[in-house]
């Protein structure tokens, strides 16, 4: 049987850098994240978007390095300044292939930083499919919400920003990993049990019953991924009712 592959902060950044690289030379930093991130059209404000991203990605390597213990944390680390003030450059329109071997060297670093957090606190790896899977569901309530006549409009309002929530935590998967979907998916938990009321009310509406079916698929992929807990077993006294909703609509 495969080993299932798996995935760190480090390991994304350099997937990200490498693709960086292969711009053309003579070529602007806006063309050089453009083909980064696979947007040759993007605009300047998406790109700025994903470098905000991308300076969290590199945060997270940072904390994922200093909660190692009994190993230097600054020799990990200490490209970090480097790519910091790469990532925070204001003029895009410079030509990028200056920096070239400074990429090269701060993605050799990074290599070492993700051996180590891989033996620390490895990351299962999505496949592709379950990722697609993931974003049909979701692009399919948020079809069904918008063509929606019959549920209520605070609650239609409610629905579609917390299935967007999701729905971009997913999108950002290649930055935040499944940690982060499962970090959004207890944000939209709270949020739940604010609104639980008319969650209850609305429990026979078609959408309702749709989105705790998409929260069931989003909570056991996680789970199972992050080999914890299914969200409706470790919160399960937090969301009180909606507990029973998931797991009725589920069935």
């Amino acid at each position: 049987m495969d080993e299932q592959p798996i995935t760190d902060p480090a390991e994304r950044l350099i997937e990200i850098l490498r693709q960086a690289l292969t711009t053309p030379v003579n070529q602007s930093f806006l063309t050089m994240w453009r083909h980064a991130f696979d947007e040759p059209q993007a605009d300047v404000i998406k790109v700025y978007e994903w470098l905000s991203l991308v300076r969290q990605l590199v945060d997270d390597v940072e904390r994922g390095i200093k909660a190692i213990p009994d190993i230097r944390h600054d020799v990990f680390l200490k490209f970090l300044p480097q790519l910091r003030s790469i990532l925070s450059r204001e003029n895009l329109g410079e030509a990028w292939q200056s920096h070239r071997v400074v990429l090269e060297m701060i993605i050799n670093a990074l290599e070492f930083a993700s051996e180590r957090l891989q033996h620390n606190s490895p990351e299962p790896k999505l496949p592709d499919s379950e990722l697609e899977s993931l974003r049909a569901q979701a692009r399919e309530m948020l079809d069904a919400l918008n063509s929606s006549t019959t549920i209520p409009r605070s609650l239609k309002l409610l629905l579609f920003d917390l299935v967007s929530s999701i729905e971009r935590s997913i999108n950002e998967y290649r930055f935040r990993g499944i940690r982060g979907v499962r970090q959004q998916l207890f944000v939209v938990a709270s949020q739940i049990q604010e609104h639980l009321p008319e969650f209850e009310q609305n429990k026979e509406v078609p959408e309702v019953r749709s989105f705790w079916k998409f929260i069931k698929h989003v909570d056991s992929v996680s789970a199972v991924a992050l080999r914890v807990k299914e969200l409706i077993t470790s919160v399960g006294p937090m969301l009180g009712q909606a507990v029973a909703l998931i797991e009725q609509v589920a069935r």
